[in-house]
């Protein structure tokens, strides 16, 4: 059955496209006028950024995509120590601590995200660091610092970018090491006994041999900010301990061959959040409420949404660990503007464990049955649901590239070379409660699986400025070939015995590419065209027997303005987009009493029509004020799914949800730097963000507690004191500085899951109120 569903979203996409064909030539016209009014050398106002969002150096504002930046400067001002502290400062984006594990997040870039944090799952927006790939979203979230800027890239990057990129991707930069020899001492204190200790020296010049290093060293420990009464605070959901290392060598042989070494090293130790049971049928209450009865804990279930200061929980010991390093050499040779050669070799590896509580108890006792003959089996440890796992992932990268600049003609070429071996464990004790709530059957149901993916890409793409248009136009195009070829197997396990085995393997080729015109209306004002298409493999569901799901291909239309105005005092940015997704991935997690299953399913068609506006004003020295807004409205064109109780095929395109997905986003900030006040330069900041409701699964068939557990409208707000430059001799200054997160002390859900059949549903979320008091010294 195929759906026309296209005819609310056209007068959408008209209005939208009206309105900044509109503003670009209201734009264009007071440009041209305050150019002609002023040729004065821009001094001050809104700092320029430059990127290499396209693979070579350019202002993000000649970029001819849409593209959110930060810099140095706005890392540091605004605090950002993990991916997730970008979540309220960019249109259309969400970052999300992973549920239950440590450093992962889940990105989502207009509307497109994964909810999933297993070893097999790709996600949509992929994260580069320094130029390598990070595959794996487990390892995404962890703490980063020295970062020199940040690039969130929207829509599909297929062709520079390459596999998993249909919704955009994220590129972070740590700093190059400096050519003078420098030292930065961290010290910040804050709620719940946060302790963050960062050390970072830089050598200079070693020797005047022209190489130079970089060394650094990262701490950070705090207590739980739930209170587990079956231990102490420093053990409780929320406690965190991480130590990383960080270093690179840089340095030139001969006068064109650049040579840089970079590694890192981070391990965590953390008990996640709780886990905070709702929707609790009133048999799983009445069995699991007679705890106490036989001297166990206390069940703990919720009616209505808010965070529980004091829970029971059974995973205080041992605490979860995540563990990864890794490498990469890259190589850039010069010996010309018209031709470069750049090779980045890498190497990941990534170690995790996990006993995870998404029951969210503490140590229940019930009466259960025995498996096999049904009879009473006495009083015995019992558990909505526990799992523990184990994961462990390597990789290894190559990318070659040979870039130049041929006057009218920039060009690029590429060759890209990925491998990933993965194993994961993963074991679940699960009580399913008979009807009538008086007894229960125990389950462990697990999976055991191996997963080979390898990857192969070619690229290329060119820009021409034709001489006719005074270098005003620009014409790019690119194309990328991509084959990826994963293999699986898999051993299913129920109460230790075997259930099933699979072997499966897939090859995968995709075809995208992208095509941009740009156009110069004036000095300050650009205007510009993108079409692209991108494409995320298929892959396996394990947990369950079941064939290989499609890639998920994207292809997308935007157009967009950026400008700046008012001698670099005013800065406006916006963008519209309609993104058509073929065989969209959806995750679903399914649960009965003998399967625990994350599945993977191609939701067929659907079409993504929005926009988003970025505002940045400098009307005076010192003051900058900031906003954006994100508007995205999805379709469904078709959706089939097998019903639940017919097991017939149904299409619920009219009734399904998308995942992850806020439609409505904005936010607001102001900072003001007073200047030097005797003592050093002190300034004020604060920023706001509003994110509408979200959905974690797709179809409320499959799980109907969906709008229970969904996600509240987000309002973060968050705020910061700083002095900085304070003199402490000769080239040495200090910075003090003031931080209060989450000020509204919203109760502000970051996950949730429906457990099906087992009776229940469980949310996670975010941090409360929090402030922090940093130091930081600068020799």
């Amino acid at each position: 059955m195929t759906l026309i569903k296209g005819r609310q979203a056209r007068p959408l996409v008209w209005l939208l496209s009206t309105s900044i064909l509109g503003a670009a030539a209201s734009v264009s016209a007071f440009a041209q006028d305050m150019q002609a009014s002023s040729e004065a050398a821009r001094e001050g106002g809104i700092e320029e950024i430059l990127v290499t969002a396209r693979k070579r150096s350019e202002s993000a504002q000649e970029v001819p995509l849409s593209i959110t930046t930060f810099s140095a400067a706005s890392i540091e001002r605004q605090n950002i120590m993990r991916v997730e502290d970008i979540n309220r400062l960019a249109p259309n984006l969400t970052v999300e601590n992973g549920a239950g594990v440590g450093s992962a997040a889940s990105f989502v870039l207009r509307g497109i995200g994964s909810y999933d944090y297993e070893l097999y799952a790709d996600t949509p927006v992929a994260l580069y660091v320094d130029g390598v790939y990070f595959a794996r979203p487990q390892a995404s979230n962890g703490e980063m610092f020295d970062l020199e800027r940040i690039e969130i890239l929207y829509g599909p990057q297929g062709t520079l970018f390459g596999r998993n990129t249909t919704g955009g991707a994220i590129a972070m930069y740590t700093r190059d090491p400096s050519e003078e020899f420098k030292f930065q001492q961290r010290i910040a204190y804050g709620t719940d006994n946060e302790l963050i200790v960062r050390s970072v020296i830089d050598t200079g010049d070693i020797g005047q041999s022209g190489w130079k290093a970089k060394l650094g060293y990262y701490h950070r420990q705090m207590d739980g900010w739930q209170e587990d009464l079956n231990t102490k605070k420093s053990t409780s959901p929320g406690s965190r301990n991480v130590n990383a290392l960080s270093g690179q060598l840089q340095g030139n042989i001969g006068d064109d061959l650049q040579v840089d070494i970079r590694g890192d090293y981070r391990k965590t130790k953390y008990r996640p959040i709780a886990y905070q049971l709702i929707g609790v049928t009133q048999d799983v209450i009445d069995y699991f409420s007679r705890s106490p009865q036989y001297g166990g804990d206390p069940f703990i279930f919720t009616t209505e949404r808010g965070i529980l200061d004091e829970v029971y929980q059974n995973n205080a010991f041992p605490a979860a660990t995540d563990k990864s390093y890794g490498t990469s050499l890259t190589l850039n040779y010069t010996p010309s503007d018209a031709f470069n050669i750049k090779n980045v070799l890498a190497y990941r590896k990534l170690k995790l464990f996990s006993n995870n509580n998404p029951g969210g108890q503490g140590f229940l006792l019930g009466e259960v049955l025995d498996n096999t003959t049904f009879l009473p089996a006495g009083i015995a440890p019992v558990t909505p649901l526990n799992a523990v796992t184990t994961s462990r992932q390597h990789q290894i990268s190559n990318e070659f590239q040979i870039t130049g600049d041929l006057g009218q003609v920039d060009y690029l070429l590429g060759l890209f070379y990925f491998q990933e071996k993965s194993f994961g464990t993963q074991f679940v004790d699960a009580t399913f409660v008979l009807g009538g709530g008086m007894a229960a059957l125990n389950n462990n149901v697990g999976k055991e699986f191996n997963l080979k993916t390898t990857s192969y890409a070619a690229y290329g793409q060119i820009s021409y400025r034709p001489a006719m248009f005074d270098d005003r136009m620009e014409l790019t195009g690119g194309l990328r070939f991509t084959k990826d070829d994963k293999s699986f197997d898999q051993i299913l396990y129920l109460n230790n015995a075997v259930t099933g085995t699979q072997a499966l393997s897939k090859d995968y080729n995709n075809l995208s590419g992208s095509l941009s015109i740009n156009y110069k209306i004036s000095d300050d004002v650009m205007v510009f065209g993108r079409y692209a298409t991108g494409y995320k493999a298929g892959g396996f569901n394990p947990g369950t027997i079941q064939d290989p799901y499609d890639p998920e291909k994207a292809e997308a239309f935007e157009i967009g303005i950026k400008s700046d105005l008012f001698d670099n005092r005013v800065r406006f940015n916006a963008a519209l987009f309609h993104t058509k997704y073929d065989d969209l991935q959806t995750t679903q997690f399914l649960f009965t009493g003998t399967e625990q299953l994350n599945v993977i399913l191609n939701a067929a068609k659907a079409t993504y029509t929005g926009g988003e506006a970025q505002l940045t004003i400098a009307p005076t020295d010192g003051l900058t004020l900031t906003g954006y807004v994100g508007v995205i409205k999805p379709d469904y064109k078709s959706f089939m799914i097998e019903d639940p109780v017919t097991f017939q095929p149904i299409d619920i395109s009219d009734t399904a949800h998308f995942q992850l997905l806020s439609k409505y986003n904005f936010g607001l900030g102001a900072e003001y730097n007073f200047g030097d006040i005797g003592l050093g330069e002190f300034s004020v900041r604060v920023d706001y963000a509003y994110k509408s409701k979200r959905f974690w699964y797709a179809s409320d068939e499959l799980n109907p507690r969906n709008h229970i557990i969904a996600g509240n409208a987000a309002n973060i707000l968050s705020a910061s004191i700083m002095l900085d430059e304070i003199p402490l001799g000769p080239d040495s200054t200090l910075q003090v500085q003031l931080r209060g997160d989450n000020l509204l002390d919203q109760d502000r859900i970051e996950a949730g899951a429906d457990l099906g059949a087992l009776g229940s549903g469980f949310v996670t979320y975010a941090r409360p109120r929090s402030y922090m008091l940093q130091l930081t010294a600068n020799f």
